[in-house]
């Protein structure tokens, strides 16, 4: 009798101590899985708010990417519910129900992961190409930036060469002008002097032809003075009417 009651306390002891371990591997899966379907939610949430914050540009494929998300995270969110309340009904179960239950719940726990990684796997590697479309968009932007920057560099420095070239020729024109204007002054100068010597010649000349008539004429005149004969006055003879 003591045998079979120690028996009876042993088996009870086992059984407990077996259920303890089913409700603990349980819930450590159950909180594995959970956490699993945290991170993933966490990631269809990032995708929906970077997709809210690029409202007005979206295109097609990103309103695709952000209600494929939407989908998937209200799916998450409730295996999360049920997973919660699986763990409250094992808390209940005895350790035969747990025992034949366990498989299938690894089996349903392996599917809802290779399900979810797939369609985690989908989702990123949408956003990953979104993003690589978004980054070769942003390149020929930024391409096209630098090209017009070249351009416009290009452009201000050859229009301030024509400048330099431009203010270098007027430079030029205006010390030509210049040059051209002191020998226009310097011939009209010259000319000037040359006119001023020939007026100088023809006054000389002139006033040695004066003086040259003038000296002819009191040399003729001479004469004339020093030997005055004194006119003779004769009567008028008369007529013989006879």
């Amino acid at each position: 009798m003591h045998r079979k009651l120690n028996v009876s306390i042993c088996y009870n002891n086992c059984k407990r101590s077996l259920v303890r371990q089913h409700k603990v591997k349980f819930h450590k899966r159950s909180k594995e899985i959970q956490e699993d379907l945290k991170f993933d939610i966490k990631i269809l949430e990032s995708i929906g708010d970077v997709n809210n914050k690029n409202c007005f540009e979206q295109s097609v494929k990103e309103e695709t990417i952000k209600e494929n998300a939407f989908k998937m995270l209200k799916e998450f969110k409730q295996k999360m519910i049920l997973e919660k309340d699986k763990e409250k009904e094992v808390d209940g179960m005895f350790p035969e129900e747990i025992a034949k239950q366990w498989y299938s719940w690894e089996q349903e726990w392996n599917r809802d992961k290779e399900l979810r990684d797939k369609l985690i796997h989908q989702i990123l590697n949408q956003r990953q190409k979104q993003i690589i479309e978004k980054l070769e968009k942003l390149k020929e932007q930024q391409q096209y930036i630098y090209e017009r920057q070249r351009t416009l560099i290009n452009d201000m420095q050859q229009a301030r060469k024509y400048d330099i070239i431009e203010k270098q020729k007027q430079i030029k024109e205006r010390e030509e002008i210049k040059q051209d204007s002191s020998r226009q002054i310097s011939f009209l100068q010259q000319k000037q002097r040359q006119s001023q010597l020939e007026l100088e010649k023809q006054d000389t000349f002139e006033s040695e032809e004066k003086k040259s008539i003038h000296d002819f004429i009191e040399k003729v005149q001479t004469p004339i003075t020093t030997t005055t004969v004194e006119p003779k006055f004769y009567g008028r003879r008369r007529v013989n009417w006879n």
